[in-house]
């Protein structure tokens, strides 16, 4: 298998309606996020005055955004063969992986903020985190008992804290940067931007509509929205 045949293959759209629905959703997320009520009062504040919020309205958003990164991740990335996996099956993960990359991804140095991983493991694995600090709090460790232990809470910025480094994020919010904080299994905090993960996910919405404005149907009309497929031999329907 090669990219050349994946791409070919009448399941490459397949695969490419689905980063085009998942890149959809959180491009739609982001509408709903800014339009919390937390996230507006927090910029209508006049600089100078911190506002902080307990509402859950935009952690909940945060986590189905990152929930629609994690698929795409699966989606885009291939790096070695699972346990007992076949070489061939491998290949053809590994080359459609590099086919969506190819096709889809902006270009980059770094990384790709929507594939960023430390925030996204903290918030699936919450449960291990909390119980390994709760343990921690209960043994009386000065070291997770001396911070300022925030869950669930939208702040407008660092400014809020005299000493950020005190701060131990339990699924935090930084309005004015739109970054959000979680600490992972050694309580070292982990941020993502989503600004960043925003601004990749409406550029691979827009590959992905000249992917679909390039192969028209035999009446020459285009699909702009991710949209239902039909393989089948003529005489099933």
């Amino acid at each position: 298998m090669s990219i050349d045949k994946v791409k070919s293959s009448i399941f490459a759209d397949f695969y490419i309606q689905e980063v085009w629905s998942i890149t959809t959703g959180i491009v739609s997320l982001k509408g709903r996020l800014e339009n919390t009520d937390a996230i507006i009062q927090a910029r209508e504040r006049v600089k100078g005055h911190n506002f902080l919020s307990n509402s859950n309205e935009p952690h909940e958003i945060a986590s189905s955004i990152l929930g629609h990164a994690s698929r795409l991740h699966k989606l885009f990335q291939c790096t070695s063969p699972r346990e007992g996996e076949e070489k061939e099956k491998y290949e053809f993960r590994r080359d459609r992986a590099k086919f969506l990359r190819k096709q889809l991804l902006p270009k980059k140095k770094a990384g790709h903020e929507i594939f960023k991983s430390g925030v996204r493991n903290s918030v699936e694995h919450f449960d291990e985190r909390v119980d390994l600090m709760v343990s921690k709090v209960l043994d009386n460790d000065a070291s997770i008992n001396s911070k300022a232990i925030l869950y669930n809470i939208t702040v407008s910025s660092k400014e809020a804290f005299v000493d950020w480094n005190q701060v131990l994020p339990i699924k935090l919010f930084l309005v004015d940067s739109f970054e959000y904080h979680m600490a992972d299994h050694n309580f070292e905090s982990h941020t993502i931007s989503l600004n960043d993960v925003f601004s990749e996910a409406e550029h691979i919405v827009k590959k992905c509509q000249e992917w679909a404005a390039a192969r028209p149907d035999p009446k020459g009309q285009v699909i702009t929205a991710p949209a239902g497929i039909m393989k089948t031999p003529r005489h099933v329907l």
